[in-house]
């Protein structure tokens, strides 16, 4: 898939009581796809015709259920879909069905039903009710991990945020390092302290002239600039030599004057601590991004795939709904060619043709005979109203996002 093409498919399905599936399918590709290039290609859909669903009125029910719960799994779909794309713009978007790795156009065009998960001897209900109970657990999962790693790179954030900044705000710990400590920098002793200060661009002599008299017990001469550039606003950082019981007296004089005391104390295993703690979390981001990466991944081939089976019992439930029973009905999906993207009108219009009782295939079941342009009319009618088609109508595209890769 193209990095800014969405792809649209349509589902459709027709009788098959009157005509082989395999002429209905190749006529249907030379009207829509050779004649008229309405569409890309149109493939086979595997909707297994005995699937088990009970009395007419539990038919009726999974029309309205199958079609709220399509809205709900396309929306878990999404979601995850975001999540990956916010990891990984370029990512590919795979799927893992019975044992082979597909893209989703690969997967869409050889869809085959998958009785391992979902056995057509069991009920539809049961089916969607268990494809939904796996749906619901893998969208939890998604959620419970993109929050453990959000939290994770918060922590992340706001520690690199320590990196930049002003002197007068930054952590002086990750700022003065043994690289840039020279001798006699900082001097601790039984009485003596080192203080540092942060002098603004262009006030040195203005504070050189006054640190001396900030407090009564400052070491005369100690004023020196650190090892160090200035910061993004052009401040310095100045360590200057106090006694212990002057520091107090100091600071506040100091900060009267416009020039701030940082509390800091040079501590060079303290500075390994911190380097070793931002090493370890920058090192647990990317392996907690990794796993949400494959979580992911697995989440949307898990749940396109059930989105898929969803998609082929509720063809399965209009199908039958629109041409009784035993089942015989044709399905089909088709790729939506860029020139019915832009005017879907004509290939609507050209479906109700070949459809309808005046074309070759299916029942009409609009009331009386329309002319081709009421036709176009019906066509633009929405996927809710496909009751007025003379054949089952079903839209969806796998991938929703623009920036999506190929896939």
């Amino acid at each position: 898939m193209s990095s800014s093409t969405i792809q649209p498919y349509l589902i459709l399905a027709c009788s098959s009581a009157d005509e082989p599936k395999e002429l209905i399918h190749t006529v249907l590709q030379s009207r829509v796809c050779e004649k008229n290039k309405y569409c890309d290609a149109v493939y086979k859909f595997d909707v297994p015709e005995n699937l088990k669903f009970g009395s007419f009125d539990s038919l009726i029910r999974l029309v309205d259920d199958l079609s709220k719960q399509d809205s709900q799994v396309e929306a878990v779909l999404r979601r995850i879909e975001r999540q990956l794309l916010e990891l990984d713009p370029k990512t590919e978007f795979k799927v893992v069905s019975q044992r082979s790795s597909l893209s989703c156009e690969e997967y869409i065009s050889k869809f085959h039903w998958d009785d391992a998960k979902f056995p057509r001897t069991r009920n539809i209900q049961d089916n969607l009710s268990l494809l939904l109970t796996s749906i619901q657990k893998l969208d939890e999962e998604v959620k419970s991990k993109s929050q453990t790693f959000s939290d994770l790179k918060t922590q992340y954030t706001q520690m690199s945020k320590k990196d930049a900044g002003s002197y007068a705000q930054r952590d002086l710990t990750d700022v003065v390092t043994p690289k840039s400590v020279r001798d006699g920098d900082f001097v601790e002793t039984e009485h003596l302290t080192t203080v540092v200060v942060v002098v603004p661009r262009g006030q040195d002599q203005e504070f050189l002239s006054k640190y001396e008299a900030a407090a009564s017990k400052v070491v005369p001469q100690s004023a020196i600039p650190l090892n160090l550039p200035a910061d993004k606003d052009g401040a310095k950082l100045y360590r200057v030599v106090v006694f212990k019981n002057s520091v107090e007296e100091f600071s506040s004089n100091m900060r009267h004057a416009r020039f701030n005391c940082r509390d800091f104390t040079y501590d060079a295993a303290k500075y390994d601590e911190l380097q070793s703690a931002k090493a370890h979390m920058e090192s647990e981001v990317k392996k907690q991004e990794a796993f949400l990466k494959r979580v992911c991944a697995a989440a949307f081939s898990d749940t396109l795939v059930g989105w898929m089976h969803l998609k082929a019992m509720r063809t399965f439930v209009e199908a039958v709904l629109r041409f009784g029973v035993p089942p015989n009905f044709a399905a089909f999906i088709a790729v939506v060619g860029k020139k019915s993207q832009a005017k879907p009108v004509k290939l609507r219009a050209e479906l109700m043709d070949v459809f309808s009782s005046s074309g070759l295939f299916g029942k009409n079941y609009l009331s009386g005979a329309k002319t081709e342009k009421q036709q176009g009319s019906a066509a633009t009618d929405e996927e809710g109203s496909s009751e007025y088609y003379p054949y089952v109508s079903l839209s969806f595209s796998p991938l929703v996002s623009a920036k999506a890769g190929s896939a």
